[in-house]
């Protein structure tokens, strides 16, 4: 299986974009808007690609 390599999701990533975009003069409200569509895109990726890889993973001998 796959583990995080932090646990629950710290936000070690997002704490790194909001920090980067306001150095770069984004306002707020637009950084909160930019994070949570990353984090929407970041979950709908991975709910997709999980699907995809279902049949493969169930056809594989344990």
């Amino acid at each position: 299986g796959l583990l995080g390599l932090t646990p629950g999701g710290l936000g070690i990533q997002e704490g790194g974009w909001v920090a980067a975009l306001h150095q770069l003069g984004v306002g707020q409200a637009d950084i909160v808007v930019f994070m949570a569509g990353t984090r929407l895109m970041m979950s709908v990726n991975f709910g997709i690609l999980s699907l995809a890889s279902w049949p493969w993973r169930r056809a594989k001998p344990a």
